[in-house]
Formats: structure tokens, C-alpha cells, sequence
């Protein structure tokens, strides 16, 4: 059956979620790389535009949000992080290790009213992170493809950031790109972007190559959530 993601669960549902996690088991969470963004970057602060890196999945956060809102998506990207690291079959099953992530959210406060989508392609002729932001760009949220762009740039400037991302995605083979911060009516939103990419040379820029033809595969899944 499937699962209604546009409905936050009630209180004992999440709580018996919780319970049934097991997440005890699981290895600690890795350690967040946080990066400044933007031309002025002695304007960091609690509420400046930021991208941090958690994990495999880089998160990039709009200017506005709050230190505690901040918190608030690291938190929830950690633990549907650590819930799906213990799905042994990751590779054989996208589709149960998606689900399996957004249900995660879906019972720590998040809901989705927007069905998930999907782009694969067969041979990639250019960069990963161009695939990502034309997506992001097609879904009409122009903060938001703003905060995806400055998120990327902060990365790719960032050479001990590149070496830890690729090391924790194994080069591409998984990865999550995770803008955050409010949609026009001021709902705070986050865009979970999950990637494979499948090629024939492993680099730590494999966000930034531009890739020719026959030299890569990559399948892209997305959906909102607020």
C-alpha cells in the first residue's frame, strides 16, 4: 500500500517510528563541513546564506533561517541518514531506500504534497551539478535555484570539502543535494535531490567535470517537502 506522505503521522505513530528505528545500532554520524557563501563572507552569521556538508548529502540553506530552523533540517537529513544506512540491498532497491528516507522525514515533522520525480540519463554529456540545477530551476523556485547555484560554487572552491565529499559518496555512486529555506508563501521547504552517478574515471570534482559522452550515467530523484 502505498504511503501518504502529505500527512504528518500522529503523535504515537511517530513515536512508536521512533522506537522501531533501532538506530542505536547504527555507526555515529559523520562530522559537519560548514562552508560560508556569497561575495561578503565576513557577513556569515546565524542567519546568512550557508552549505555545509552532512555526510553524503550537501545541504545548502537559504539567508533567513533561523540557527534553531538550521538545526531543525541538519537534525532530521541526520537521522533519515542513519535509518537508511542500515538497508543492507541500497543498490538492488532505489525505490525501497527512497521511500525509506521519506518516511523518516515524513514522521519527524516534514510532509510532501508533490509527487516524487525521476531523471536518468543514459549518457551524460555534461556536469552532474548543471543536471541538478536545471531540475531545480524547471521546479520554479527561483530562491531556491539561487541557494542550489551558491551552495555548488562554495563547494567546488572548497578542495578539503571535495576530498571529503567524494570519500563519503564513494566518488558519486550516492548522493544527496539538499537546498533549504521558504517558498513563496513562506513555508519553510527543503528540495531532497538523490543521485547516482555510474562512470568509467573517479575524481573528487565529479559534481563539476564536464562529462562526455560514454564516460557517465546518472539517475536523478527528487521531491519536496515542507
Amino acid at each position: 500500500m502505498d504511503f501518504d506522505f502529505s500527512v504528518i503521522p500522529g503523535l504515537e505513530q511517530r513515536l512508536e517510528f521512533i522506537r522501531n528505528m533501532d538506530i542505536l545500532r547504527v555507526r555515529r554520524s559523520d562530522k559537519i563541513r560548514k562552508f560560508a557563501v556569497g561575495d561578503d563572507v565576513g557577513a556569515y552569521g546565524d542567519r546568512a546564506q550557508s552549505a555545509m556538508l552532512i555526510g553524503r548529502t550537501l545541504l545548502g540553506c537559504m539567508a533567513g533561517l533561523s540557527r534553531e530552523e538550521k538545526k531543525e533540517i541538519k537534525n532530521s537529513i541526520k537521522i533519515a541518514s542513519l535509518v537508511c544506512d542500515t538497508y543492507e540491498n541500497e543498490a538492488l532497491g532505489l525505490g525501497d531506500w527512497l521511500n525509506r528516507y521519506a518516511r523518516t522525514l515524513n514522521h519527524f515533522g516534514w510532509y510532501s504534497d508533490r509527487h516524487p520525480g525521476e531523471k536518468v540519463y543514459r549518457d551524460l554529456s555534461s556536469t552532474v551539478s548543471g543536471k541538478m540545477i536545471e531540475t531545480v530551476r524547471q521546479l520554479g523556485n527561483e530562491p531556491m535555484l539561487t541557494n542550489s547555484i551558491a551552495a555548488f560554487k562554495a563547494l567546488e572552491s572548497d578542495a578539503h570539502g571535495l576530498t571529503a565529499y567524494a570519500g563519503a559518496t564513494l566518488y558519486g555512486k550516492a548522493f544527496q543535494v539538499a537546498p533549504a529555506g521558504r517558498d513563496r508563501k513562506g513555508m519553510l521547504t527543503m528540495e531532497l535531490n538523490h543521485a547516482r552517478l555510474n562512470v568509467k574515471r573517479k575524481t573528487e570534482s565529479f559534481l563539476f567535470v564536464s562529462w562526455q559522452e560514454g564516460e557517465a550515467e546518472l539517475q536523478h530523484n527528487y521531491r519536496s517537502f515542507y
